[in-house]
Formats: structure tokens, sequence, C-alpha cells
């Protein structure tokens, strides 16, 4: 692989080793550059190397196979209604046919309309006609360049010990849902600019506040002054629900410092 982005991208292998050699460890973590990284170029595989490589075998299949890289195509392989119309989530149709909804925390309704897809997730709604799907890279390349989150950030952030999903966020608050998996932990971290409120809403979770450890179990909650050291870990056999309220003057993710003692991933 390496000789083959030698030989067909001599540039971009040049420029990831200039990312590589840029890389430090922090704790666990290996981490890159950013800045440097983010100046590599944005190109698939295939263009840049299998298409050009000479040592590549091909065997003709026939699969009953799609890739699925639109909403139209996974239109295409869901189960329909007599009319054509296919729905995931809390769906409804109307006097309409060959349409797509997919509802991820709300109802929808589709009325009226004919090969059209309505796609509602927790942060953004697309309504397009079928024939339009690939058109959504020019929407996202334009949220792109007008720096908008949704284009970077999903409402759920998965981790290897769970995940975070928001919930709502304000000037000066932000609040959202946790899922500690049994065995897992959180590492030790402490935050410049923001305090946080825990509550747990199912589970037993130890945490560590300042070098006070006690455990906290269903509706109980805690607090975690700005500045203070902490963690959390979930030492049961079921997963742990929580709720976390974030309060400051500055509550994006690089607020974190992180301390040496666990080896989970914040």
């Amino acid at each position: 692989m390496i000789d083959a982005f030698k030989a067909h991208q001599p540039a971009m292998y040049k420029d990831v080793a200039a990312v590589m050699k840029s890389r430090h460890s922090d704790l666990d973590f290996v981490r890159l550059d950013r800045e440097a990284f983010e100046k590599l170029a944005d190109i698939s595989i295939d263009y840049a190397i299998m298409e050009k490589a000479d040592n590549v075998v091909c065997a003709p299949v026939a699969p009953e196979w799609d890739d699925l890289g639109s909403w139209s195509a996974i239109w295409s392989v869901l189960d329909k209604d007599g009319d054509g119309n296919s729905g995931l989530g809390d769906t409804r149709f109307l006097d309409s046919r060959d349409c797509l909804a997919y509802a991820e925390r709300c109802l929808v309704s589709v009325i009226g309309l004919e090969d059209v897809m309505v796609i509602a997730t927790s942060d953004s709604v697309l309504v397009a006609h079928k024939d339009r799907a690939q058109d959504v890279k020019t929407v996202v390349e334009e949220l792109k360049a007008e720096g908008r989150k949704e284009v970077e950030l999903h409402p759920r952030s998965y981790r290897p010990w769970g995940y975070t999903e928001r919930i709502n966020a304000g000037d000066r608050f932000a609040v959202q849902s946790m899922m500690i998996k049994p065995g897992k932990g959180l590492s030790l971290q402490s935050h410049l600019h923001r305090a946080e409120h825990w509550v747990v809403v199912s589970g037993t979770v130890e945490i560590t506040i300042n070098g006070q450890t006690r455990l906290l179990t269903e509706n109980q909650s805690a607090y975690v002054p700005l500045g203070a050291q902490h963690t959390l870990h979930n030492r049961g056999k079921i997963p742990v629900q929580m709720i976390e309220v974030q309060s400051g003057t500055y509550l994006q993710e690089d607020d974190i410092v992180r301390h040496a003692g666990t080896s989970q991933q914040s």
C-alpha cells in the first residue's frame, strides 16, 4: 500500500508522512497535528490508488448488492406499502406514492406527495425528490463553507466507554444524556471553563471528584465544580444512564484537561 501511494500519489504520501511526524502522545491517546491533517487532499482511495494500480485483480460477481450511498437507494431496498411508500420510525402516509419517510425523534406525516423523501433527524430535516438524492452533497458543501456544526457533529457521539447525546444547549448551558457500558469508565479530567451536574437515571456509577470516591444510584446526583478533577466508572453489570448538565462560559469539547490515572477515552 505504501509503495502504491509513492507511485501514484507521491505528493499525498509526502504530506501524510509529515502529518505522522507531528504525532504526539496524550496519556493513552496518539494525536496528530490538526492543521496539518486538515490540509491533506480530500480524495477516496478508489480515485487515488485503486484505479491506477496495475497489480489489482478483479473477479466478476453478480450479488444482490447496493452500496446504499443515498436515501433513494435505501428506499429501494426497504419494505413498501401498497402505494410504494417506505417508513422508518414513527411515520404516516396519506394519498402519497413511492415516498420515503424517516423519523428519528418525531412523527413524520407525508400527505399528497409522490417520489419525495422526508428525512427528519434530531438536528436537521431534509425534504427532496428521490431523483435529487445525490444533490445532498451540494448542500453539505455549502454547510461546510458556512462552518455549520451539523456537518461535523451528530447529536449522539459514540465513545469506547459508551455514548453521549445532546439534548439541548444555550448560551451558557448544555444538557446531554450519557450511557456508560459495564466495566468502562472515563478518563480523569477537569475543565477550565465549566462546572457539571450529574443525575443518574438508571444503574449505579462510581464517581471520583477531587480524590473523593463514592457511588451514585438511580435518582441521585452530584455536582462537579469548575476545575475539579473527576471521573466516572461503571463497575456493575448493566449500562448506566445519566443526564449531565454543563454550565459555564465555554462549553466546547476541547475544554478538557486530562490527567494520568485512567485508560478510558473521554
